[in-house]
């Protein structure tokens, strides 16, 4: 399997070429489970398989592989793969109703991505987290959140991030 599978799958549906993005996220999907890959494109794939499929609306394999990223992690300590495929899950779960386990699993991936320091990631939970307390009702913690992620944006110099934040404070 190429790395680069990953990436294109991930990449095409990002940008809305679905028929692209199906078509390498099948041929690495067919691969599963991975093999003689570097632990990094074994966490990465299944993380950007994960996305794909969510860009996709194959919600069922989406799930799956980020569980799978969750479970390489666990045993390969890759704390930060686990964090993103922890607020990839919470993504599905918020958009499907399930708030409180959209929740569970925020705070989980933030606790992570605070204790190794990961930024950007860090900056991305929070704004999920945000949506998440938005979708609730509680508009003060949404606020808050947000907030955290327009800091850490603006500290990394991301001024689109910001903005994209920035959009979520206005429709409260």
């Amino acid at each position: 399997v190429k790395v680069s599978y990953f990436c294109l799958a991930m990449v095409n549906s990002c940008l809305g070429f679905k028929e692209k993005a199906l078509y390498f996220a099948e041929k690495v999907y067919r691969e599963l489970p991975l093999r003689d890959q570097t632990p990094w494109a074994i966490g990465y794939g299944f993380l950007f398989l994960g996305l794909a499929y969510r860009k996709l609306d194959q919600i069922e394999k989406s799930l799956h592989l980020y569980n799978q990223a969750i479970s390489y992690a666990n045993n390969s300590r890759y704390s930060q793969v686990k964090a993103k495929a922890l607020y990839g899950l919470a993504d599905i779960y918020r958009e499907q109703g399930n708030l409180e386990k959209a929740l569970s699993l925020n705070l989980q991936a933030i606790d992570i991505l605070s204790k190794i320091g990961a930024k950007l990631d860090l900056a991305e939970a929070y704004y999920d987290l945000g949506l998440t307390y938005q979708k609730i009702g509680n508009l003060e913690e949404s606020r808050a959140k947000f907030q955290a992620a327009i800091q850490l944006f603006m500290n990394m110099k991301i001024p689109k991030q910001v903005t994209k934040v920035q959009i979520s404070v206005t429709m409260l």
